[in-house]
């Protein structure tokens, strides 16, 4: 009788250790969710600063292109 429960014990001990270790695991592992927003702009804040095209996308253009001319 005694080893059955020094058995049950041992088996409950190595079940604890491991859901212990699985969820430190399971905790490390978890992936950063980064959380865009976009913030609106007012009516008056279009009307007066209204946003130039030309100059946020003119490097687009005018610039060399770094992936041409890679292996």
């Amino acid at each position: 009788m005694k080893s059955l429960i020094l058995l049950l014990l041992v088996i409950a001990i190595m079940m604890i250790t491991t859901g212990y270790h699985q969820k430190l695991q399971t905790s490390f592992k978890q992936e950063k969710i980064i959380e865009y927003r976009y913030i609106p702009r007012s009516y008056i804040e279009e009307q007066m600063e209204p946003v130039n095209l030309q100059k946020s996308f003119s490097d687009m253009f005018q610039k060399d292109n770094i992936f041409i001319g890679r292996n």
